[in-house]
Formats: C-alpha cells, sequence, structure tokens
C-alpha cells in the first residue's frame, strides 16, 4: 500500500511539476509578446519587418558640382547628383528622389529619378531641371521599390539636405 501510495505522490508531483515549468513558459511568451512592439526580438533576428530590412545604402551629394551642404541658388537650373554604396548589387528597383520647395508655388515638389546599381552594389544618379532657381532646403534619398513605383517606396538610404540661398 505504501509502494502505491508513493508511486501517486511521485506522479502528482512529477505534473505539478510539467504544470508549473509550462505555465512559467507561457508567462514569458506572453511577456516577449507584449514587449514585441518596442524589442521586436523576430525583425532584429530575421532582419524582416521594417523599411531597413533590404540593404541600406549611404550616398553623397553635390549640387551644380559642389559637395557644400549650403550653395546659392543658380537661375539656369539646378542639378543634383548622388552616389553611393550598400545597395542591393545590380538591382534596378533604386530611385533617388529629391524633395524640395517647388517652382512658381507654395507647396512642396518631388523629382525622381532610376538609381543604376551596379554589380558592386554602388549606384549614381542625377536629378536636374532648368530654370528652378528656387531657394529651400531639399532633402535628397534614394528608395527601393520592387513593383516598379517609386511613390510606394521605402527608405534605402541617408537622407542628405542641401540648403540653396537665393542669389
Amino acid at each position: 500500500m505504501r509502494a502505491a501510495s508513493f508511486t501517486a505522490s511521485l506522479v502528482r508531483h512529477a505534473f505539478g511539476a510539467a504544470a508549473e515549468g509550462l505555465l512559467v513558459a507561457a508567462i514569458l511568451a506572453a511577456l516577449l509578446l507584449a514587449l514585441s512592439p518596442i524589442y521586436a526580438p523576430a525583425t532584429q533576428l530575421a532582419g524582416t519587418g521594417t523599411a531597413l530590412a533590404g540593404r541600406v545604402g549611404t550616398i553623397q551629394v553635390t549640387f551644380n558640382g559642389s559637395t557644400a551642404r549650403v550653395a546659392e541658388a543658380d537661375a539656369t537650373g539646378s542639378i543634383f547628383t548622388s552616389w553611393g554604396c550598400g545597395f542591393r548589387a545590380n538591382s534596378p528597383d533604386y530611385y533617388m528622389v529629391v524633395r524640395g520647395p517647388a517652382p512658381d508655388t507654395a507647396s512642396l515638389a518631388y523629382w525622381v529619378d532610376p538609381f543604376a546599381v551596379g554589380g558592386d552594389g554602388c549606384g549614381r544618379s542625377t536629378v536636374s531641371w532648368t530654370s528652378s532657381g528656387v531657394p529651400g532646403d531639399f532633402d535628397v534619398y534614394v528608395v527601393r521599390s520592387a513593383s516598379g513605383n517609386p511613390w510606394q517606396a521605402q527608405p534605402a538610404s541617408n537622407v542628405v539636405t542641401v540648403t540653396i540661398t537665393a542669389p
């Protein structure tokens, strides 16, 4: 009789310990799930779920041939050239974007051109328009759109701001 009682006690203890372990695991899973918007362990491990999931490059920018971040407006036109590395090799999905004050209006304008990336992951593009000469802050950056629509693209580089002053 004592052996049966001892065995029953041992089985109850084993099931109780297993239930406690499952309870602790469930609490930890709930805690990680609650913290996932802040910590995002899955996105950090897999590199997915954010705009930065793809390769992010670093660009340099010139305005009318100068690397200065403050330049004087030129009445003949504006030429922004960007180049950089760290992009997906041979990808046709990148676009250079220049966002800034629009000529003859108080709103912002966007100029978009393909940003050609070669086999080494480096690319280059130039956006130009004549007779603009508009002063203000212009943001230059590269976006990536697998759908071929730059208006639905994700950021793919740093943003370089160039301030154009009135002549």
